[in-house]
């Protein structure tokens, strides 16, 4: 009776060992090896498509990994070499086998093309510091190029040019690894945010639908987001100056009334702005911690428009319907916006308010804002 007791034990122990090794070798047909180190994955689905865009946009990856205590301990970049399309996507999987056992928090910071590229292209870029292993995560931010200027205002150096686009990512809290005995991976997951915004501002006259040209008009943006932190929260002491990167006019052109006439009536013309700026966030309280999209006549001096931007923006969310987005969610999913400020002998009196990729609009009474 004790040997066979024995011979069922050896089998049962013969029977795990095989599993084991099965185990380890469907895991080395995905992975290459046998579970160990940490595997960060990255995707990009905060956005309103609710689809993972990552290797359709992101060209670039720059992993910050840092101790519990908050200090560097490594760094790795994804991406594709200089050479390469410049939207060519990075591998969505990091896997780092050198750390030591212990927990980690994440960082990470992408673009749509290597950091290394994006300098001399004369675009305002967001600047990097120069993390050293030891560097505390507080180090960690970004700086959108620009100049203090008299005004006491950041300007932001756009040079006639978009941004270059901006995403950060990082776990809501640490990450275990296990030493090399634990036969035991770690994986998780980073969601990118993308913290640049393309705004398209657009001005028209209902008195005079042809009396409209955006020589006549100033417009900018000011916002305290030029600065982001480690965690992506703007650093607010400092508010920057954002101008159009490009300007022009544009018309409405309807069939002719006439009798006879098979030509087209000019109907109104339109001033246009482009803009590109750092996330947008929404304070809440006041507004006066807000952006805020202003329009001034070039001539006078005066204030055509003064609008809360982020609160502006946010009333689209009424168009995603079922969706639950809080404002702030809303503004940091989205990315691409139409403004289109209509006024009256000079004044304005309503705006609309656009998500072109999917058709969303919203008009808006001016006196309500």
């Amino acid at each position: 009776m004790k040997r066979l007791i024995m011979n069922w034990c050896s089998m049962l122990l013969l029977l795990s060992a095989g599993c084991l090794a099965g185990s380890c070798g469907m895991i080395t047909d995905d992975l290459d090896d046998c579970p160990d180190g940490l595997y960060v994955t990255f995707k990009y689905d905060y956005n309103l498509q609710r689809t993972d865009l990552f290797a359709n946009q992101v060209g670039e990856v720059t992993l910050y990994v840092f101790d519990a205590d908050g200090k560097l301990v490594t760094t790795r970049e994804e991406g594709a070499a200089p050479a390469v399309a410049r939207f060519a996507a990075p591998s969505s999987t990091i896997h780092i086998t050198d750390l030591a056992p212990g927990k980690y928090r994440l960082v990470a910071l992408a673009g749509q093309r290597p950091y290394a590229d994006m300098a001399g292209t004369g675009r305002a870029a967001f600047i990097r510091p120069d993390m050293q292993p030891g560097s505390d995560i507080s180090s960690l931010g970004v700086r959108l190029e620009g100049e203090m200027q008299s005004d006491g205002l950041y300007h932001i150096t756009n040079n006639g040019l978009p941004l270059d686009t901006l995403w950060h990512g990082m776990t809501d809290g640490t990450v275990e690894v296990y030493d090399d005995y634990s036969n035991r991976a770690s994986y998780v997951t980073v969601s990118l945010v993308r913290d640049t915004k393309k705004i398209k501002v657009s001005l028209r006259e209902l008195d005079d639908p042809t009396a409209m040209d955006i020589a006549d008009y100033d417009i900018r943006i000011t916002d305290a987001n030029s600065h982001l932190r480690w965690d992506n929260t703007p650093d607010m002491a400092v508010r920057a100056v954002y101008t159009p990167y490009e300007t022009w006019n544009s018309y409405d052109m309807l069939p002719s009334e006439g009798e006879g006439d098979d030509g087209l009536e000019l109907v109104s013309y339109i001033a246009n702005a482009g803009f590109m700026t750092s996330r947008l966030v929404l304070h809440g309280g006041d507004g006066m911690s807000d952006g805020r999209l202003q329009v001034y006549e070039k001539q006078t001096g005066n204030t055509v428009a003064d609008m809360n931007l982020p609160a502006l923006l946010s009333r689209l969310r009424v168009r995603a319907e079922g969706s639950g987005y809080s404002e702030q969610e809303f503004l940091d999913r989205a990315c691409d916006y139409e403004v289109e400020v209509w006024l009256r002998g000079g004044r304005p009196e309503y705006v609309d308010l656009g998500i072109s990729d999917f058709g969303w609009s919203v008009r808006i009474n001016y006196d309500e804002l």
